[in-house]
């Protein structure tokens, strides 16, 4: 779309190729789902002539806030502003106490209780969150307070009942509160997370965009190559997504990554939980040896034959995690004739993101790419179970933590 026919998007699209960092838009609406607000985000792109252009994504603002409602009541309301422009504030978003988010502005007016306002920073916007808490809790807590002084004049056997019951009520006054203090910090942490996470995956997506540039290749090719590395990259974030970042297991990412070759590769080692971060480079590690090999390799002709292995290693310097694959075809394989970004990733770039180093070797007939990185870089935890790419078979062998 033309920049040029929105202010607001052209002035965005300069600032972010000037600051060099991801910027959004002023609000604008969506159109899925309906009536929702958000921002477009414009991610500059630079390659060694410069500035190539910028990477464009529509973000819902309502996404913010979807971890609080869930469908359920909450003791307070929010309400998300946009006041990065002088004058009233845009409203955004907000969630009710009955755990729902509302896209469009309530009409209802504010029912005399204390508003509490935060200020957050999102791709160069300012936002600003209304806290809102329920009117029923000071209300309650003097309500228990006569109840107490009443019943004192009455009984004492009631005043020591009474008593107890009040204490039970100002526990839980303590525990709303500290439960409103938990969220203001949940929201903190999310909106920090979101914004290292997305950063995190535009700045692998530029690299990938920048390094397979190639004078030689012409646009459809390079447009297919970079389409294929950012899909091993997207099914790779897909399953680290799905555990919450907590990690991927290695027979999921080779049974993701190495599927349309399943039937033509043996694999030995025992199944692993990886580090999100490994996760993200042995994807494309797997995915480039898969690509290269099934063009140029033992992949390309029947005869071709493809191993892959991985153990871990103790050594000097400490546990290492070791891979390796082979192929062997006595009549294709041969040392490239020039390096391109599949040279540079299985030499530098993923042993550079695991602090470890790699080797390609090419015999008479056979190819053999090797690596080794710290286990701590890799491995999240081990397990005992060998694995194929349709299963994961226990072995009997004992764990090593």
């Amino acid at each position: 779309m033309e920049v040029g026919l929105f202010p607001s998007r052209k002035s965005a699209f300069e600032q972010a190729r000037d600051e060099r960092r991801v910027i959004a838009t002023a609000p604008v609406g969506l159109l899925q789902p309906a009536n929702a607000t958000g921002y477009i985000l414009y991610s500059p792109v630079y390659n060694e002539r410069g500035f190539v252009g910028c990477l464009t994504f529509a973000f819902g603002v309502d996404h913010l806030l979807k971890r609080f409602a869930r469908g359920r009541s909450i003791p307070m309301s929010f309400t998300l502003y946009d006041a990065t422009e002088p004058g009233p504030f845009k409203y955004l978003a907000a969630i009710t106490r009955q755990g729902e988010i509302e896209t469009v502005a309530s009409s209802k007016s504010s029912d005399g209780t204390e508003t509490l306002q935060h200020t957050l920073s999102f791709a160069g916007r300012k936002l600003v969150v209304f806290f809102e808490p329920g009117f029923d809790l000071a209300q309650v807590g003097l309500q228990q307070a006569l109840i107490v002084g009443f019943l004192g004049l009455m009984l004492t056997g009631m005043v020591l009942w009474s008593m107890y019951y009040f204490m039970r009520s100002s526990r839980r006054l303590a525990f709303e509160i500290a439960t409103t203090n938990v969220m203001k910090s949940s929201l903190e942490l999310m909106n920090r997370e979101l914004v290292h996470r997305v950063g995190n995956l535009l700045a692998v997506a530029q690299g990938i965009i920048r390094l397979s540039y190639d004078e030689s290749l012409g646009t459809r090719e390079f447009k297919d190559a970079i389409i294929a590395r950012l899909h091993a990259l997207h099914q790779s974030v897909a399953l680290i997504n799905r555990e919450d970042w907590a990690g991927v297991w290695l027979h999921e990412l080779l049974q993701t990554e190495l599927a349309p070759i399943a039937d033509r590769i043996e694999l030995t080692g025992r199944d692993a939980l990886l580090k999100p971060r490994a996760a993200q480079s042995l994807s494309l590690l797997f995915y480039e040896l898969m690509a290269n090999s099934s063009k140029h390799g033992a992949l390309s002709r029947c005869e071709g034959k493809v191993t892959a292995d991985w153990d871990i290693k103790d050594s000097e310097l400490g546990r290492l995690f070791y891979f390796r694959w082979q192929e062997y075809d006595p009549e294709l394989i041969e040392p490239p004739t020039r390096q391109g970004f599949g040279t540079k990733l299985l030499t530098r770039l993923v042993p550079g993101d695991l602090f470890g180093r790699a080797n390609l070797t090419f015999d008479r007939g056979r190819f053999r790419y090797e690596l080794e990185a710290p286990l701590e870089r890799v491995v999240e935890q081990e397990t005992n179970a060998g694995v194929n790419l349709t299963s994961v078979v226990p072995s009997t062998s004992p764990a090593r933590i």
